[in-house]
């Protein structure tokens, strides 16, 4: 019979916020994927405008997405300092 007799320590948000992170994470990884399937699509022709435009899609989405990461984390801190 083990109980937990610690305090709890929580964060108003916090599950909320884990999901919000986990949900950029997933993002992130499947941009990565895509950025393969772009870079293994344009094989041998890396340097062409196609190629280029496709990988810099692909790179600004996730800028787009580490940038709400940024934002998401360091609103986590603000609320944790608080």
């Amino acid at each position: 019979m083990a109980t937990d007799i610690g305090p709890k320590i929580g964060i108003d948000g916090e599950r909320e916020f884990k999901s919000q992170l986990a949900n950029i994470n997933q993002q992130i990884k499947t941009l990565g994927s895509e950025m393969k399937v772009v870079t293994s699509e344009f094989a041998g022709q890396e340097k062409s405008t196609q190629a280029l435009t496709a990988k810099n899609e692909v790179l600004e989405a996730t800028v787009v997405q580490l940038t709400e990461k940024q934002k998401l984390l360091y609103e986590q801190m603000q609320k944790s300092a608080a």
